[in-house]
């Protein structure tokens, strides 16, 4: 929503910067606009994204999801995040999977309600 977007940047201004991979779901037109609007604020405040990349899930999640490499390799970063999206009112999770690179953060937009 317009407050939570207005309330994210105000939030996100003070703290902490990094990089951050955003994914949505491929199809999923909610997905990928909500995804596309967070890179924009990420971006637009100093953090460094390479854009949305629409991925495949055989079970998309539901709100936002933080993954990490492992707890060992979390960036800085990560729990400030996850903090300012559960202030906003976002359904935020968080997620290790070794598949994703050490010391990154991606953030899945799942299933958002518009």
């Amino acid at each position: 929503s317009e407050s939570q977007r207005g309330q994210l940047i105000d939030l996100l201004d003070p703290g902490p910067k990094g990089n951050v991979d955003i994914l949505c779901i491929m199809g999923n037109e909610m997905s990928e606009t909500t995804a596309g609007q967070l890179a924009e604020i990420l971006s637009n405040d100093g953090w460094k994204t390479k854009g949305v990349t629409q991925s495949a899930f055989s079970n998309p999640p539901k709100g936002f999801v933080l993954v990490l490499n492992s707890k060992d390799t979390t960036p800085s970063y990560a729990s400030f995040l996850q903090r300012v999206f559960a202030t906003t009112g976002m359904e935020v999770t968080t997620k290790i999977d070794d598949k994703y690179q050490e010391w990154s953060l991606s953030i899945i937009v799942g299933d958002v309600e518009g």
